[in-house]
Formats: C-alpha cells, sequence, structure tokens
C-alpha cells in the first residue's frame, strides 16, 4: 500500500490517499500544480515502483491503451474515496469512520491474516480523526474482540462484526 500525504506549511500532514495494487500513484496530469511540491507518497507494503518522466509517461499513456484505461480505474478510486471521505467526516461517528476504513482496507488489499501494517497515527490521519480518539476507538474494538493490535499494526480478527459499526 501507498499513502499520499499532504503537507501543511507548519509541518502538520493529512493523508488523502490509501492506495492498493494495480493502482497508478500519483495520478498524472500534463498540468503543473504548485500543490505538487506539497505531497509525499509514503510505501507501507511492499510494491512494484517505476519512475518516469513526465513526457515520457504521457506518451505511454497515448500509446498503451492499458495503461490508459488503468490510469482511468485509478482516477475513479482516488475520486471516490475522497467524496466517501468527505461526506463520511460530515455524517459518521469516529468508531464508524475507522471500521468503514478497516473493512475498505482488507477488502482492497486482502492482506495475509487481516493484518494491516498502519499505526494508529497513520489511521487517525487517513480517517480525519485525533490520535485520542482513534486510540479510544480502537481500544474498544478490541475490548470487544473484533480486532487486535501490536507495534504498527491493526489485525482484524471479525470482519462480520467489525462491519455492523460501517
Amino acid at each position: 500500500m501507498v499513502i499520499n500525504t499532504f503537507i501543511y506549511k507548519n509541518g502538520n500532514e493529512k493523508a488523502f490517499t490509501a492506495n492498493g495494487k494495480n493502482t497508478i500513484v500519483p495520478l498524472y496530469s500534463p498540468m503543473n500544480f504548485p500543490i505538487e511540491n506539497s505531497l509525499t507518497i509514503k510505501v507501507v507494503e511492499d510494491c512494484h515502483v517505476i519512475a518516469f518522466p513526465k513526457k515520457k509517461f504521457a506518451d505511454l499513456l497515448q500509446t498503451n491503451k492499458d495503461l490508459n484505461n488503468q490510469m482511468y480505474i485509478s482516477y475513479i478510486k482516488h475520486i471516490n474515496f475522497l467524496l466517501y471521505e468527505n461526506l463520511s467526516l460530515i455524517n459518521n461517528s469516529g468508531i464508524t469512520r475507522i471500521s468503514i476504513f478497516l473493512v475498505l482496507y482488507i477488502n482492497e488489499h486482502n492482506p495475509n491474516d487481516n493484518v494491516i501494517p498502519l499505526s494508529q497515527k497513520e489511521i487517525a490521519n487517513l480517517v480525519g480523526l485525533n490520535l485520542i480518539n482513534t486510540s479510544r476507538n480502537i481500544k474498544t474494538l478490541k475490548d470487544l474482540n473484533i480486532i487486535d493490535t501490536g507495534r504498527n499494526k491493526i489485525i482484524v480478527l471479525d470482519i462480520n462484526r467489525l462491519t455492523d459499526f460501517c
């Protein structure tokens, strides 16, 4: 998994996408945006990385239909995530946001043994909660034996019960 993060001038970060397999990151644009200088990419799990100059990647998109289609799918996933996140921030409790994120992660990435290799701070950043509320909600799920925790990881023990919080 790869996490895209925006870094504010004061040094604070806000993660805005968590991308899984078969995703092109960062998304390509033929235009230059000033915000691009404030974006970071953090690799959380093993992945295959290929770097291209912008012009070369533009040429590849023009000549490779499969690559162009995968870029299109990546855009759709990205926009869907951002829309869903905004609606979730307005309407859902902290435990619901965490549960939705964990279920989506499991469904998208199919990790071995349902292990999600993220710290509570990273999850807080992705779901738009502060660390204290994230820790409290994770403790609630842990006390209910729905998840377990370890150093920089969450283990989903009961996906069906976790889904009930979504």
